[in-house]
């Protein structure tokens, strides 16, 4: 039983490998409520009527619960100081001791002091913490009182009465993980598991100086499932020293615009949240990027999970963001390969023959890598996957740029059979989503100061609950904010935001603004008589770098998905985009040529649509790109299918 809670607890603190995100909490102080499970062990000898000896030996598990007072300091963003004091009940039930005998004993309890260290960012999982401390006990009944059902004796009353001197203090080491919740800016919500090991006896009598005639000992060591309840009390970060001499900084902000998906900005006067029937189609990206020589893929551009989460993955629980979803490739080949057992795919590891030139090694170690995951993961038949080391890529990114250079260090994905749906886009659809217009919302802030500034921060919320973080050093730049459907909730609350900024000198200011949210829901539209529609939204990539030709596997995609969607009063809105490689007049032309094909293609097949192209290029972001896969993913062309209801 306890190896396998010791694994149990292994598994649970080897939750994956994700990109953490680090933040230093304030600090919190609150309430602890949990069960536990108590595993009894017993020896215990009664020589109160002697030459009779009466010894009691039993091995059972006790329910009971923990509660108390939690207090957490944060010394950083990865320790923290938890202190617990509180009530820790010990168990109390039925056993069987060695003679067969059926008994019960009373509860058992303990006053509980335990300090922990928690310690965040030790794996790379975003909000997951280890925990370690010391359990200090002070047992709070003295008298066991057992009654035993004998199969001939009938009824027999044995009592273990102990005085001080018998009772020895109660102390455990204590491991566990727990992942705390921010529900909004200063309340945190932390399910917890641990398990406490027992140094000490709850009873531990000698043979050589027995308590009312009585020796032995009673051991408890015990699991914990809970939840902690916390509030922060202070700001997110402790008060700067300040240098008396420091100049003061000023911050603001210069815009907070309405960007349309043309790429028109105007200024943001409300946000209108729309209930509508939504469907979206997120493209799959073939590429796992890696950093420069290395051989395991860029934390920032793939999630990896352990061997004991993968079969946790799935694929219909993806949040609708592309990035997400592309950031998750591995484990969608991974599903669809166990779901088709017919496709096979080839792995070309690639360099980008900069820093990396000719390292053919360094190639096939990449795509062994990703051969392993599959095989280990999700137990892919290794003769399913072939490897091979390439040089460049079959399409390579600009090779004169860093960004682009950067983005040819990678493992191609190929799937044997073309037509397999291994790498086809995956499709949320939804009957209620709420859509927000404008989409994306672009803050121009400022930060001014004679001294250098160190950082800046922008919190965008509703309500209480944060929605979306920017954060940089230096001096701050514009900022998107692509609002993702369903991400505001579906009532009249305002959006705020607060932007804050501080210098090297300790100097701090901050600003702040709100923007009116008006939600129209299926019911408010029917009562209103509002026009009701449907929306699909689809994107298409893998249009090669400095290209605006449609791909085979695009075109295919168009006629299966898309065509179907669009009727005779059918609005159809083609967008389209680039990466920022490149001039930015020269990316706005690239992405309408790609949007004038893509609609030439569509009016070809369904003619009597409206049709409306719009070239925006690398104007809007719709995709970060910081990062390679939002590079790549920004060269595209995003179809929105507007079709009325009757």
């Amino acid at each position: 039983m306890r190896k396998i809670l010791v694994c149990f607890l292994i598994i649970v603190a080897s939750v994956g490998l994700l990109n953490a995100q680090t933040k230093k909490m304030p600090f919190n102080f609150g309430f602890y409520l949990g069960g536990n499970m108590n595993m009894h062990s017993v020896d215990m000898y009664d020589y109160t009527e002697p030459p009779d000896v009466y010894r009691f030996t039993a091995d059972a598990n006790g329910i009971d619960f923990n509660l108390g007072l939690i207090g957490n300091y944060a010394f950083d963003d990865m320790f923290v100081l938890s202190l617990r004091l509180g009530y820790n009940g010990l168990g109390y039930g039925e056993f069987t001791d060695s003679l067969g005998l059926v008994g019960n004993y009373p509860r058992m309890s303990a006053f509980e002091i335990t300090p922990a260290l928690k310690i965040y960012n030790l794996i790379p999982v975003e909000n997951l913490y280890l925990l370690g401390g010391l359990e200090f006990g002070f047992p709070i009944s003295n008298d066991i009182n057992i009654r035993t059902l004998g199969a001939l004796a009938g009824l027999v009353d044995t009592t273990f009465s102990f005085d001080d001197t018998a009772e020895s203090m109660r102390l455990a080491l204590t491991i566990g993980a727990g992942y705390t919740f921010e529900l909004s800016k200063n309340i945190f919500l932390s399910p917890e598991v641990s398990f406490r090991f027992p140094f000490t006896k709850y009873i531990d009598i000698p043979t050589n100086a027995p308590v009312n005639g009585s020796t032995g000992t009673w051991n408890i060591p015990q699991l914990r499932f809970g939840l902690n309840l916390t509030f922060g009390l202070g700001d997110d970060e402790p008060a700067p020293v300040v240098d008396p001499q420091a100049a003061e900084v000023k911050v603001g902000f210069k815009a907070v615009s309405a960007v349309q998906k043309d790429g028109a900005k105007s200024n943001l006067n409300k946000i209108t949240l729309e209930e509508v029937q939504y469907t979206e189609q997120f493209p799959l990206l073939p590429y796992i990027f890696f950093d420069e020589t290395t051989a395991l893929p860029a934390p920032a551009t793939q999630n990896l999970k352990s061997k004991a989460t993968a079969g946790a993955f799935n694929i219909e629980e993806m949040s609708p963001d592309a990035l997400e979803i592309n950031h998750n490739l591995l484990d969608v080949v991974g599903t669809r390969m166990n779901e088709d057992k017919n496709v096979s795919i080839k792995l070309v590891g690639t360099l980008d023959n900069k820093a990396e030139a000719k390292n053919s090694k360094l190639a096939k170690e990449r795509a062994d890598y990703i051969k392993s995951y599959l095989v280990d993961n999700y137990g892919i038949d290794a003769s399913r996957i072939t490897v091979e080391a390439g040089a460049n890529p079959s399409k390579p990114s600009s090779l004169r740029d860093a960004e682009g250079i950067a983005e040819n260090r990678r493992v191609e994905i190929y799937p044997s059979n073309p037509n397999s749906l291994l790498l086809q886009p995956i499709t949320i659809q939804k009957d209620r989503q709420r859509i927000a217009t404008p989409e994306i919302i672009e803050f121009e802030v400022y930060a001014e100061s004679a001294d250098s500034v160190e950082g800046w921060e922008l919190d965008i919320y509703q309500s209480d609950r944060l929605i979306r973080k920017f954060s940089g050093t230096g001096s701050p730049d514009k900022m998107q904010w692509s609002i993702l459907p369903n991400e505001l909730t579906g009532n009249n609350i305002p959006v705020d935001y607060t932007f804050r900024a501080w210098t090297v000198k300790g100097k701090r200011a901050d600003a702040s603004g709100s923007a009116p949210v008006e939600y129209f829901s299926f019911s408010r539209k029917k009562a209103e008589e509002r026009p009701d529609r449907t929306i699909s939204k689809y994107s298409l990539i893998l249009f090669d770098f400095d290209s605006p030709e449609i791909s085979a596997m695009d075109k295919e995609i168009i006629t299966k998905s898309i065509i179907p969607e669009i009727k005779f009063n059918s609005t159809v809105q083609v967008y389209g985009y680039s990466d920022r490689i490149g001039e930015e007049g020269y990316n706005k032309n690239l992405a309408m040529k790609r949007a004038n094909n893509v609609k030439d293609f569509l009016s070809s097949k369904v003619k009597n649509a409206k049709y409306e192209v719009f070239g925006v290029g690398e104007a809007v972001e719709i995709f970060n790109n910081d990062l390679p896969t939002g590079r790549q993913l920004s060269r595209t062309v995003q179809i929105y299918v507007i079709t009325p209801k009757n």
